[in-house]
């Protein structure tokens, strides 16, 4: 079974599209390294202080799925330099 997580964030520190760039990077790396999970920017590339992020958890079950994609979404959370605004969950 999959989820697929969409989430926008926005983004009080960087100053530049250079520093948002350098802060969404160690944020995937580390959870594409604590998670087994596809995860990338998908929107507002542009913007230096706004993002979306989209991930994907493929699992046996769908609760497992879904588990898994909150225990991600709290990782995500757990980050000072941005703050979660949106998230849509969808199961496929």
């Amino acid at each position: 079974m999959i989820q697929s997580v969409v989430s926008e964030f926005f983004m009080q520190e960087p100053q530049n599209l250079k520093e948002k760039r350098a802060i969404l990077k160690r944020i995937l790396t580390r959870a594409k390294q604590k998670f087994n999970v596809s995860i990338a920017e998908t929107d507002f590339q542009d913007l230096w202080q706004r993002t979306e992020i989209s991930f994907a958890v493929v699992s046996s079950s769908h609760i497992q799925a879904e588990k898994e994609a909150r225990e991600v979404l709290a990782f995500l959370d757990s980050f000072p330099e941005w703050e979660r605004a949106e998230t849509t969950m969808e199961k496929l």
